[in-house]
C-alpha cells in the first residue's frame, strides 16, 4: 500500500511538471475571446489537478492512520493492513509521512507557479480588453475628426450660422453619447 501511494504520488508530481511546463510554453494569444478560454481552459485543467492533489493527500492520511492502528480498520477501500504484511511500521510510518510532507510542498509550489501564471495571463487578457477599447476610441475619434475637419464653412447668414451651430451641437452630442 505504501508503495502504491507513493507511485500515485510520483504520477501526481510528473502530472504537475508536465502542465506547468506546459503553461510555461503557452504563448499568449493576441484577442480577447482567445484569451478567455485560454484562461477558462488552463483554471479547469488547474482545479483537476489540485482536486487530484487532494485526493491523494487524504488517501495518505487515511494510508498513515491504518499503518498506525491497524486493528481500528482491517478493510478499507479494498486494502488491507495487517501486521504480518507491515513488519515495520515505523519505517512504513515515516515513508508515509514523507510523502505527505512532499506532496503538501508540491502543492505549495504549483499553487505559486499558478498564482504568478493565472496573473500574467489576466493582465495579458485586460491588455488586449483595452487595445480593442483604444482601437474603438481611435476609430471614433478619427470619424469626429473627420467631421469636423468638413465643417469648415463659416455661414453667410444668421439663418445659414444656426444651422452650422445646430450640426456642431448634434455633433458634440453624437460624440458625448459613444
Amino acid at each position: 500500500a505504501v508503495e502504491k501511494f507513493s507511485s500515485n504520488t510520483q504520477d501526481i508530481s510528473s502530472s504537475l511538471r508536465h502542465f506547468t511546463q506546459n503553461l510555461q510554453e503557452t504563448e499568449f494569444p493576441n484577442d480577447v475571446s482567445s484569451c478567455e478560454k485560454l484562461l477558462i481552459a488552463q483554471l479547469e485543467e488547474y482545479k483537476e489537478l489540485k482536486e487530484d492533489l487532494y485526493s491523494a493527500s487524504k488517501h495518505g492520511e487515511l494510508l498513515l492512520e491504518c499503518i498506525k492502528n491497524p486493528s481500528e480498520s482491517k478493510s478499507t477501500e479494498n486494502i488491507v493492513f495487517d501486521e504480518e504484511i507491515c513488519p515495520d511500521k515505523l519505517i512504513n510510518i515515516t515513508a508515509v509521512e514523507r510523502l505527505l510532507v512532499q506532496l503538501e510542498e508540491t502543492e505549495k509550489t504549483f499553487d505559486t507557479f499558478w498564482f504568478n501564471h493565472e496573473r500574467r495571463l489576466s493582465q495579458c487578457l485586460e491588455l488586449r480588453k483595452f487595445e480593442n477599447e483604444f482601437r474603438d476610441i481611435q476609430h471614433a475619434l478619427e470619424g469626429a475628426l473627420k467631421t469636423l475637419s468638413d465643417m469648415i464653412d463659416t455661414g453667410d447668414s444668421v439663418a445659414s450660422a444656426n444651422k452650422l451651430l445646430n450640426e456642431a451641437q448634434d455633433f458634440h452630442k453624437g460624440f458625448a453619447e459613444k
